[in-house]
């Protein structure tokens, strides 16, 4: 089989991009397939400070959009995957978010898990919740999903939706627990698809599905 990428081509692929900055990008770093776009998360914008009753370390992404954008463009990068807290202020207006990303040149390639005013958030209970594993707040989530795809990742134009499931119970979750998981995904995804937008479980390390 002919290799896909020989020495030659990917020193010459690296040093074009390596030139990108403060140019035009051209869509398709990928030199086989220009349908794969590089990109970047979010989390890796901000900065670690201490919070909580335990004063534990905890990052603070930043909610600087033209920042990070300008950040990805400059290191040559063409997609973006910011976190719900960096775009919950675009929640009411997703086409100043769409106006950013294009005059960037970046693509937006998802979003990670559920933006949420402060009005839309469970009230504060006794203890964790759990909505995907079926527990309290399950309707609410579900709803919350569905406006979310509705109206702001369909205007953007996003076809896929990263979701962690929230929080990992104390001992891992049970078989119920699973099940109910299974089913909670199944409606939200039902619901999101009505919508274009397909949703994408990722399963996180200290996520309720490892």
């Amino acid at each position: 089989m002919k290799p896909i990428l020989d020495r030659r081509t990917f020193l010459a692929s690296a040093a074009a991009t390596a030139g990108l900055a403060g140019v035009a990008i051209a869509r398709g770093l990928d030199p086989v397939n220009p349908d794969i776009l590089f990109g970047t998360t979010g989390s890796i914008f901000g900065k670690w400070a201490k919070s909580g009753p335990a004063n534990e370390l905890a990052l603070q992404m930043s909610t600087n959009m033209p920042l990070m954008l300008a950040a990805c463009r400059q290191y040559g990068l063409e997609g973006f995957e910011p976190y719900s807290g960096q775009v919950v202020q675009f929640l009411d207006n997703p086409m100043a978010l769409k106006k950013m990303l294009t005059d960037s040149g970046m693509a937006l390639a998802s979003v990670g898990d559920l933006p949420l005013r402060p009005a839309d958030r469970a009230p504060a209970s006794s203890g964790p919740q759990y909505p995907w594993l079926g527990g309290e707040g399950r309707d609410r989530l579900i709803a919350n999903m569905e406006r979310c795809a509705r109206d702001f990742l369909q205007p953007l134009g996003v076809d896929h939706w990263k979701n962690n499931m929230g929080a990992r119970p104390e001992g891992g979750p049970s078989d119920d627990q699973l099940k109910s998981l299974a089913e909670t995904a199944n409606e939200i995804g039902r619901r999101t698809l009505a919508h274009g937008v397909r949703l994408s479980l990722h399963p996180h390390v200290w996520g309720p599905m490892e």
